[in-house]
Order: C-alpha cells, then sequence, then structure tokens
C-alpha cells in the first residue's frame, strides 16, 4: 500500500470513531423535569370518603396546565404553583410545587413539596388518599 492510502485511511478511520463516539456518549435524558403537569392527568378529579368521625365526606382536586386546587370537606382551599413535573413511567408521575391555602386570613406563607401521582384504569391516586375519579363534587 502506499503511504498516501494509509493516511487516507487513518483520517477515515478517525472520522468515523469520532462520530460513533459522540453520537453514543450522550445519553437520552428520559427523566427529565418538565413545566406545567402532565396532559394525562389534568381535569378535575373527585372522591368520597369517610373521616375519622365516620361522617361521609369528599375531596376533589382540579389540575390545570399551570397550576392546581385541591379542596377538601370542612378544609380550607389549597393552591399549588410553580408545578414542575417527571415521568416516572406506567401512568406514575412525580410533581414538585409550591404549594399555600388560598385564603390568606389562615396565616400560610406556603412551602415547596412533592406530590407522587399514580393514574391507573381511569383513576388518580396521590398519597395515602383514595383513588380519585373524574367529576365534580
Amino acid at each position: 500500500m502506499k503511504p498516501k492510502q494509509i493516511g487516507q485511511k487513518i483520517v477515515m478511520c478517525m472520522l468515523v470513531t469520532s462520530i460513533l463516539g459522540i453520537g453514543s456518549a450522550t445519553p437520552a435524558q428520559a427523566a427529565t423535569w418538565h413545566k406545567g403537569t402532565p396532559k394525562a392527568i389534568r381535569g378535575s378529579w373527585v372522591c368520597h370518603k369517610s373521616i375519622s368521625s365516620g361522617t361521609p365526606g369528599w375531596g376533589q382536586r382540579k389540575i390545570y396546565a399551570n397550576k392546581m386546587t385541591n379542596q377538601d370537606q370542612h378544609m380550607p382551599k389549597v393552591l399549588f404553583t410553580h408545578l414542575k413535573y417527571k415521568s416516572l413511567g406506567h401512568g406514575k408521575y412525580k410533581i414538585h410545587c409550591f404549594s399555600r391555602i388560598i385564603k390568606k386570613s389562615y396565616g400560610d406563607k406556603g412551602g415547596y413539596m412533592t406530590l407522587t401521582f399514580v393514574k391507573n384504569n381511569g383513576k388518580l391516586k396521590t398519597g395515602n388518599w383514595p383513588w380519585y375519579h373524574h367529576g365534580t363534587v
């Protein structure tokens, strides 16, 4: 082989190796944080539950693109803002948000929290609460 051909082959090998090396060195970021809420869990959700005294009660979550509200019977309404979410797979989402009570008279300054939502068979669950279904109170 001539020296010119050997040099061209070496340059081509280096070029192919560098292109393939760069392509495989950047891992996919499937678990990144996204602004807002996932479309899959948006809407009005309601649950019917018994409170500790055995009296029937209810809870309602309204999930919008950039905010959420939560209202339980006999409790003040809570607003969740500054939302970002991460998909955990299989209908499971982790949402990081700032929560505060809407009425100023309670003196609540609010704080950041992380909630995990699970959507399964058209129902929604978060924490130890019962399953929510689509609807209004």
